[in-house]
């Protein structure tokens, strides 16, 4: 075997051997490698089936004169029976709906009538006129063409509409009538709907920064266990004591963390062009190059870190600092992607974020995505021959000699990573789990609602909004509709069930978190005996303080399936929140930071995790952090988290369901008594009445818990 022959297959063996499925510590990252790239294949075929059957389908689409009129009112249908019939070279079709913020609706519609546009009037135009009226427009979006229909169907049509609506009214001039054609759902850069909106928006924010972090971890975690763990383990001098040139080792290395963190992210890429708005074959491919480019930069400079430091401990705390670097330099990019400008598009890192967005959005800067490939390419090139020179310079450490190194890490820099991580995980794990699994329940009642008039009627509420007061305030207001839906009841529970399934799993299993115990059914009574006492306390002070009363009694015939599900969602809700915030954080926190600490921060997150509440307070914040510290208490003294589960369960369940108050700034729908309150927004919780309830309950639990620990003395 040639010698250049033998030093490539040494190059294969270093890449082999930083892919393989195993490792001291990134046994996960590389399994999760391994079983992306499989379904890479499948998803690729997927992805070019997709866009291969849209580009055919999309080029047997023809433009057409062809215009859908939604509630066209008399006025309309009287002014088009007087035109001559040659006057328009439109083609209307007419149709009814109610919603007029339907855009689904309006969407099939126009396929059905295949139709380039449709305009959509509101429900008594002839009379809003008189005042005000917006006539709401929508088209497809794939063309310009489209738009181009829209426009002169308003600068004809519409026009002589509006004339003809002036000499009806008998009023002088014509551009004294108020109505507008308002293009709601279309604005700019062809995005045509509040959903495709909102994807614009995620494009240039959400996917690039997931794809940072993404990118980020995976080079981290692989690169420093496989090059600072090999210095570590005392394996790395017998492969640099090889002929292998240190160019193709470092080569090597490089490519290696390059496929292990670019492989997940492949997949990601492709599962994310399947999405409809970014289905396009030159934003895959455009996404892949830049992230492609970004991750071996990254993994550039994850070698170089690696092999200036002789512990996987060191090179992560040394990483870390960079780490935290990129993903501030990607918020940034979200806050100024405005003002981003053609220089700042070709830098690295900048570039390819806002080359990511552009691309899913369908703006290209050709020349800065140019730019910016090549010269991440170039400063990859350069640290890769900087990694050569440093393994070059490589002095040798004996295993010994490394072990008491990291137990010198260990002893301070790594105790304070390690906290600081630890923290960051226990914000925005349960922040993560919540946002997804609720946003599931959300998403299926918030489109059926789209479809109502009611919709339509709450959307026209928020043209005059200003504030968060006013923005959270309409937010309860819709949350409020969706509380009394059995469905959006019953999707929530599934979502509480499905968190508390990925913290089982997380944790190992049911009984690590503690919610499965030998005499469950008595620890259960006496958690639930406790939360219906103490909110009952709670609504006896208000109502001798004349703030709440009872007024009836009883459920409509509407209210029991309402009750019904809002019944089996508190069960699982106050077991998800106790498992996220006591079961599972309080033990993660307490490894780190000690019992106290734990508790008081686990405590903290659980009332900042309501701050968005309606009707949230500063009282508010210190009942809600009281009983957290209560419940907090309760579990670490009990050893049970079932006690909790219960106790907040029947807390938010007579709360809610049996008092019909709010919880948590949250109304509910139907209840077994029907009561007055005139009290805090935020519901009871939010009461100096709930202060004095909690703070008496603590102050016992507190004095129980010091009396066992002095007589277990």
């Amino acid at each position: 075997m040639s010698s250049n022959k033998k030093q490539t297959s040494q190059i294969t063996a270093i890449i082999k051997n930083v892919l393989r499925p195993g490792g001291r510590s990134g046994t996960e990252v590389c399994a999760t490698s391994v079983v992306a790239g499989v379904v890479f294949v499948f998803t690729m075929i997927v992805v070019l089936f997709s866009l291969f059957a849209s580009f055919f389908i999309n080029l047997r689409r023809c433009v057409t004169n062809n215009i859908v009129i939604v509630n066209a009112p008399e006025s309309f249908t009287d002014f088009l029976s007087e035109a001559a019939d040659d006057a328009y070279s439109y083609t209307l079709y007419f149709e009814d709906w109610d919603a007029l913020y339907d855009y689904t609706k309006f969407t099939e519609f126009m396929q059905a009538h295949d139709a380039s546009a449709a305009f959509v009037f509101p429900e008594d135009f002839d009379e809003a006129i008189k005042s005000d009226a917006d006539i709401l427009s929508y088209y497809k979006s794939y063309s310009l063409s489209y738009r181009s229909i829209r426009e002169d169907f308003e600068d004809t049509v519409l026009a002589d509409y509006k004339d003809y609506l002036a000499l009806t009214l008998k009023i002088s001039n014509a551009d004294s009538l108020t109505y507008t054609v308002a293009p709601d759902n279309v604005p700019t850069e062809s995005w045509n709907s509040p959903g495709e909106r909102m994807a614009n928006s995620m494009a240039r924010s959400f996917i690039p920064l997931i794809i940072f972090i993404a990118i980020l971890y995976l080079a981290m975690s692989s690169g420093t266990e496989e090059v600072a763990g090999q210095k570590e383990r005392g394996t790395l001098a017998r492969i640099i004591l090889t002929p292998v040139p240190r160019i193709k080792l470092a080569l090597g290395y490089t490519l290696g963390v390059f496929l292990k963190a670019f492989i997940p992210v492949f997949v990601v890429i492709s599962l994310i062009c399947l999405i409809r708005p970014y289905r396009s074959i030159g934003a895959f491919i455009t996404v892949l190059v830049l992230s492609a480019t970004l991750a071996l930069f990254i993994s550039c400079i994850t070698v170089i870190i690696s092999v200036l430091n002789d512990t996987v401990t060191a090179a992560q705390t040394a990483f870390l600092p960079v780490f935290f670097v990129f993903i501030v330099a990607g918020v940034t990019c979200i806050s100024d992607y405005k003002d981003s400008d053609a220089a700042t598009s070709c830098l690295p890192l900048y570039g390819q974020f806002y080359g990511i967005g552009d691309a899913l959005t369908g703006t290209f800067r050709s020349l800065s995505i140019v730019v910016c490939s090549l010269l991440t390419l170039l400063l990859s090139g350069i640290m890769i021959l900087i990694s050569a020179r440093l393994l070059g310079l490589e002095r040798f450490t004996t295993p010994g000699q490394a072990e008491e190194k990291d137990r010198d890490v260990s002893s301070g820099a790594e105790h304070v990573i390690k906290a600081i991580l630890n923290l960051i995980h226990n914000i925005l794990y349960p922040l993560a789990v919540l946002s997804i699994f609720q946003l599931i329940a959300l998403v299926p009642i918030a489109w059926s609602y789209m479809k109502k008039p009611e919709f339509s009627s709450f959307i026209l509420s928020l043209k005059d909004v200003s504030g968060m007061g006013e923005i959270l305030s309409k937010t309860t207001e819709i949350l409020a509709i969706f509380m009394a839906d059995p469905a959006f009841l019953a999707l929530m529970t599934i979502s509480y069930i499905l968190i508390i399934f990925v913290y089982a799993r997380k944790a190992g299993s049911f009984k690590s978190l503690g919610i499965i115990e030998a005499n469950f059914g008595s620890l259960y009574l006496k958690g639930s005996a406790l939360g219906t006492l103490m909110m009952l306390l709670v609504f006896v002070l208000l109502a001798l303080r004349g703030r709440s009363g009872i007024t009836g009694f009883g459920l409509t015939k509407d209210e029991a399936l309402t009750f019904f599900f809002a019944v089996l969602m508190w069960i699982f809700q106050g077991a998800s929140e106790e498992v996220m915030f006591r079961g599972y954080m309080i033990p993660s926190l307490r490894k780190i930071f000690g019992r106290v600490p734990a508790i008081i921060i686990s405590s903290l997150l659980f009332a900042a995790f309501h701050a968005f509440n309606a009707g949230f307070s500063i009282l508010a914040l210190v009942n809600i952090f009281m009983l957290a510290v209560l419940l907090a208490l309760i579990y670490e003294t009990s050893g049970s988290l079932v006690i909790t589960c219960a106790f907040h369960t029947f807390w938010n369940m007579v709360q809610g369901s049996i008092l019909g108050l709010g919880v948590s700034g949250n109304s509910t729908g139907g209840s077994l008594i029907k009561t007055f309150y005139n009290a805090e927004s935020f519901g009871p919780e939010g009461t100096p009445e709930a202060c004095f309830v909690i703070t008496a309950a603590l102050i016992i639990c507190l004095v129980i818990t010091l009396r066992r620990r002095k007589a277990a003395r």
